[in-house]
């Protein structure tokens, strides 16, 4: 059996993999060229597989994504084949939720105001920002990341509002939950709309003008899933003409975010370089979440994170 790695493994994590299959032999190929190479008789696939990768993998049983995000993986050949599509979620639960109240907790307490000010010596205190408690958290998709977020805000003291394309019992820790055709709702209601959804057809460009009216005046906007999600122009007009107070991005629809883009000198807005995933633990939790996964599949037994490629989520 082969794994075809285009993420970076430590001799101990190999070793560990070989300690599950005898005879199993682990290419580590991080260039694209060189996992062409490496391909044909792999069986497995460790990271996000580029499309000339698959095509020569004929072999290939399992992808193992290394990340939450698939949306880069629908290509048809992918889609249309009996390749298992998996990826990490999970990992990424604590660290996308902290980030997400950092954002928040920037624009509630004037962080990102007053940091500016401090680069420049001044001691200013004339705006006034407010608390958390008794506020509204919107919530637009409660997987397991929305749920920690929503964990936070309970926390807090936030009324939790949240929306979800999936049946579920409403959480003790989310005061009301709709289904997406309701997803109106929490517009209405939240003073802070965190938008955690995954990339597919139905969600690209789903909070647009339409949506953005819908929020309060003095509402934020805060994406940390996918850029696309959110219509990049309309947030733009709608920050400019005060349909919503700010934003705090962490994804855009263009990445890196080009020098021209108008949201770098939005005093209303707070920016991170799509880094709210980032930190030692998840690359931690991710190996380990592929190396249960690589034990399940030797045993031929269900595997954790299965993708459905249909509906891209």
């Amino acid at each position: 059996m082969k794994i075809l790695s285009q993420v970076v493994l430590e001799d101990e994590e190999i070793k560990r993999l070989k300690t599950i299959s005898k005879g199993l032999e682990v290419v580590v190929a991080p260039s694209t060229d060189d996992a062409v190479k490496e391909a044909a008789d792999a069986d497995v696939f460790f990271g996000r597989i580029p499309r000339p990768v698959f095509l020569e993998a004929k072999k290939l049983r399992w992808i193992q994504v290394f990340g939450a995000g698939v949306e880069t993986c629908f290509f048809p050949e992918l889609v249309e084949s009996d390749v298992v599509l998996t990826n990490t979620s999970g990992a990424f639960n604590h660290v996308v939720a902290d980030h997400t109240f950092a954002l928040i907790l920037a624009i509630s307490r004037g962080i990102a105001y007053y940091v500016k000010n401090q680069s420049k010596k001044i001691w200013e205190r004339s705006r006034a920002f407010h608390q958390l408690a008794g506020q509204t958290l919107g919530i637009v998709g409660l997987g397991k990341i929305g749920c920690e977020i929503a964990r936070r805000g309970k926390a807090f003291g936030m009324d939790v509002a949240a929306a979800d394309i999936r049946a579920m019992e409403c959480p003790v820790f989310v005061d009301q939950l709709w289904g997406m055709e309701d997803v109106g709702e929490v517009l209405n209601r939240a003073d802070y709309l965190v938008v955690i959804v995954p990339l597919t057809p139905e969600t690209r460009g789903m909070i647009g003008a339409a949506e953005l009216g819908k929020m309060k005046p003095t509402a934020h906007l805060i994406n940390i899933g996918r850029g696309p999600v959110v219509d990049e122009i309309a947030l733009i007009d709608a920050l400019k003409n005060g349909t919503i107070a700010g934003a705090g991005l962490d994804v855009f629809e263009e990445e890196p975010l080009p020098p021209e883009n108008e949201l770098w000198e939005m005093e209303n807005v707070v920016i991170s370089p799509h880094m709210g995933g980032l930190a030692p633990e998840t690359r931690a939790l991710s190996f380990e979440i592929f190396l249960e996964n690589f034990r399940e599949f030797v045993a031929g037994k269900p595997l954790r994170n299965v993708i459905n490629k249909k509906r891209q989520f």
